[in-house]
């Protein structure tokens, strides 16, 4: 009987010491297949019926297959495998390095919206690949086409657009048209003739790319980063873009880079926007020798009352004058930054013209609290600049500091 109890009493000793992990709370053993290779952590499935509860609840994939060496269809089989074995919601669902074709790529697309996944990135290398339920970044050489019957993605709120993937003007406008959640929306390299954007809850818009025409039905944005680049001749130049600010008069921040002809700003004799009254940040990239692109600068400092904080980088088309500019910037009405505390100017090499937009400034700013000039400026000059303001602070630094730029 004493040799019975103690040889119990060893396997009962014996089992708890092989079963410390999986008695570990149900959060950390989540953490633990998260941290896990893909692979290891789908393996822990045969364990028992606990891991098995275990992984069916992991909040957080990786699916990266890239540098597995297998075979493509042994690596089609292992993601079905994994999907499969998942059948809970995910709050992030990365999957890279593998090249499905259009049907095994539909049928995980069937399987992932059954997941309820909160964010979807997908880096693939594929002829079609559609898009998550709530959030979606799609990287890669990907060339999309809506369905037929497409219906939307009723609870997408992020949308991102990077790099190579392709989707024509009419398909990105429907695309857009059918997430009624949808709140966030970058657009990296897209060639549009004309780009419509009808989104009633978007609040924040990326756009960088080469485009003529910019139709805005966006109510509640807030925060704009425009960047029109001059890519290909054959892009049909718009003259919109003052047009397209008048219907999102209510926005906060307020970024535009244009690297292209002056046309693309339009008619400037044409109405300007309303009153920007609740515009507080403003980056604008310039090239001051461009009399159509200083004047609307002009018009656009003059409608935003409420300016807060200014970025201001000067590139040449031609060498400006400071005369020139200066006169400019002098025949525009005074008092023109009421609220304005902050301004940063970087010019490019070669730009002589900076100090004349920050003895404007200084001019017309009476609640400047600093200017901040990245340019190695003669003494001489940093003194007049100095006793244009008794309050404001003016420093110079010879060092462009990407970090110290944004606010």
């Amino acid at each position: 009987m004493m040799a019975t109890y103690s040889q119990n009493k060893k396997d009962e000793g014996d089992a708890s010491t092989i079963d410390i992990i999986s008695n570990l709370p149900e959060c950390i053993k989540e953490m633990i297949l998260v941290k896990l290779p893909i692979k290891e952590a789908v393996r822990t499935c045969v364990l028992s019926k606990d891991w098995r509860r275990t992984w069916s609840k992991v909040q957080y994939l990786y699916i990266n297959v890239g540098n597995e060496g297998s075979k493509l269809e042994n690596t089609i089989k292992f993601i079905d495998h994994v999907l499969n074995l998942h059948n809970g919601n995910v709050t992030m669902l990365e999957l890279s390095g593998v090249k499905p074709s259009e049907v095994d790529f539909e049928r995980w697309m069937v399987k992932l919206s059954r997941m309820q996944i909160g964010k979807l990135i997908l880096k693939l290398d594929c002829e079609r690949s559609p898009m998550s339920r709530r959030s979606c970044q799609v990287t890669g050489h990907c060339a999309m086409k809506l369905p037929h019957g497409f219906s939307g993605f009723k609870l997408l709120y992020s949308l991102h657009f990077l790099g190579t993937c392709k989707i024509n003007e009419t398909d990105m406008a429907k695309l857009i048209s059918s997430c009624p959640l949808l709140e966030d929306l970058f657009l990296d390299g897209f060639n549009y003739c004309a780009l419509k954007i009808h989104a009633l809850n978007l609040k924040k818009i990326w756009i960088l790319g080469s485009f003529g025409d910019l139709y805005l039905q966006t109510p509640k944005l807030l925060k704009v980063f425009i960047a029109i680049m001059y890519y290909k001749k054959k892009v049909v130049i718009g003259s919109n873009l003052i047009q397209a600010l008048s219907s999102i008069s209510h926005i906060q921040t307020l970024t535009i880079y244009c690297q292209c002809p002056d046309p693309l700003i339009g008619s400037l004799k044409a109405k300007f926007p309303p009153i920007l009254g609740n515009l507080i940040r403003l980056e604008i990239f310039l090239q001051p020798s461009s009399s159509p692109q200083l004047t609307f600068a002009i018009l656009l400092f003059q409608n935003s009352p409420r300016l807060q904080a200014i970025s201001l980088l000067l590139q040449p088309l031609q060498f400006p004058s400071i005369s020139s500019t200066y006169e400019q910037l002098e025949s525009s009405q005074p008092g023109l930054f009421p609220s304005l505390r902050y301004i940063h100017i970087k010019p490019a090499p070669g730009i002589d013209c900076s100090i004349a937009f920050a003895k404007f400034i200084l001019k017309n700013a009476p609640a400047l609290e600093r200017l901040t000039i990245w340019e190695n400026v003669q003494d001489s000059e940093a003194s007049k600049l100095r006793e244009l303001s008794a309050t404001a602070e003016i420093v110079f630094n010879k060092h462009f500091s990407i970090s110290s730029w944004y606010w």
